[in-house]
């Protein structure tokens, strides 16, 4: 019985499962990319950091930029919840 009606339901579910797995895909594309983002933002303030270190920008420019991308990865994080 549950295979006749799979096969009879088929032109309403087909199309609807399809739906649904288009949509696993999209979310699970979109929580990679947040992913990569969020390590781009992580390179950023590494590198900020080694450019103070190495005294070729100032203290307070990277308090400025540390605070912007701070911001960023907040945001980032703020839209993956």
């Amino acid at each position: 019985m549950g295979l006749l009606t799979r096969i009879l339901t088929f032109p309403v579910t087909g199309p609807l499962d399809g739906l649904v797995a288009i949509a696993r895909h999209l979310q699970r594309q979109a929580n990679e990319s947040l992913d990569e983002d969020n390590v781009s933002v992580q390179s950023r303030l590494l590198e900020l950091e080694t450019l103070m270190l190495l005294g070729e920008i100032s203290e307070q420019e990277y308090a400025e930029q540390e605070k912007y991308w701070l911001d960023v990865l907040d945001a980032q994080l703020a839209e993956q919840e």
